[in-house]
C-alpha cells in the first residue's frame, strides 16, 4: 500500500484529548516523526475504529523520535509501532508523497 499520512517535524497541541489516528478501513497508514506531542494525546495513541485485529489487517501506525508528554509509550496500543531509523526512512522525505513531481514543479 503506497498511501497514508506522514507528519514530520510537527506539533500536536491544544485542548481536550485526541488520537493520533484511527483506522479508515484496512491498510490505514499514519506516521509521526520528530513531532512534539503535548499532553492532549490519549495514552493509547491510536484507535482501531472498529477494524477487527488491526495488527493483521494491514493497519500501520508508527512513531519515530517524537517528544513531549504525549509521546510517552506507556499505554500505547500493542499494534502501534515505535519505528527504527530504517523503518522511518521512507516516510521522512518528500519522496513518500512523490514530492519531487508536485512540490518542486517542472524542471
Amino acid at each position: 500500500m503506497e498511501s497514508g499520512f506522514s507528519f514530520v517535524r510537527s506539533r500536536i497541541t491544544g485542548s481536550g484529548l485526541v488520537y493520533l489516528g484511527r483506522a479508515w478501513g484496512d491498510h490505514s497508514r499514519v506516521i509521526f516523526s520528530y513531532t512534539f506531542m503535548d499532553k492532549v494525546v490519549i495514552p493509547e495513541g491510536w484507535n482501531s475504529w472498529g477494524v477487527q485485529r488491526p495488527e493483521t489487517s494491514g493497519v500501520y501506525y508508527g512513531e519515530y523520535r517524537c517528544s513531549g508528554p504525549g509521546a510517552n509509550w506507556t499505554g500505547r496500543v500493542h499494534w502501534a509501532r515505535l519505528l527504527t531509523y530504517e523503518e522511518a526512512q521512507p516516510f521522512l522525505g518528500t519522496y513518500y508523497v512523490y514530492g519531487d513531481s508536485w512540490l518542486l514543479g517542472p524542471p
